[in-house]
């Protein structure tokens, strides 16, 4: 629900109020659901990413996806997702920087529901084989914290097993809607 496209930053040495020199910067495509994505492809499992994207990191983030070697399903939102950085310096220090993402309105969450209905509707056709749907992540602005208990419970109907990996109130109130597992943050 909230990728990112992830910088990470290579420094010197990290210091208060003094400067740090750049050595590298990469970006690559992020946010909990894609890598959790990337981790189920790897082990050689059928995959599909269901994300939003809008704005110009939105096109890079979905040219940055045309190469993870499964098939995408991308909602067309308004607003720029988010850009996170993580600087690192030579000595293991590490800071992370996490945008909160963009405001969805109604209509892109409605589309988003409606994209992942249309997949567990083909699984349960038998046109596709889903047997899980991995609910990744923190919930952009204008999403209603209910979102991943209202697709857990369409999943439910369908026999599709559901992971649930958020925080805060989304997952108080996924976890009402029983989950077949559960991956709580700190």
């Amino acid at each position: 629900m909230n990728p990112a496209i992830d910088r990470t930053i290579a420094v010197d040495r990290l210091a208060f109020d003094d400067r740090a020199y750049i050595l590298s910067s990469k970006d690559s495509p992020g946010g909990r659901g894609i890598n959790a994505a990337r981790v189920v492809h790897s082990f050689g499992c059928d995959t599909t990413a269901i994300f939003p994207a809008g704005g110009d990191r939105g096109a890079r983030f979905e040219h940055y996806m045309l190469d993870c070697g499964f098939p995408i399903a991308i909602v067309t939102i308004r607003n720029d997702i988010r850009l996170n950085l993580t600087i690192t310096d030579r000595h293991g220090l590490t800071i992370k920087l996490n945008e909160i993402g963009p405001r969805l309105d109604r209509g892109e969450i409605a589309s988003i529901e409606g994209t992942v209905e249309s997949l567990l509707a083909k699984s349960e056709s038998g046109t596709g084989k889903a047997s899980w749907l991995m609910l990744c992540g923190s919930l952009p602005p204008g999403v209603p914290s209910d979102f991943y208990a209202k697709l857990i419970a369409r999943a439910r109907r369908r026999n599709v097993r559901t992971l649930l990996d958020t925080d805060g109130e989304a997952l108080a109130q996924a976890i009402e809607a029983g989950p077949t597992i559960v991956t709580p943050n700190q």
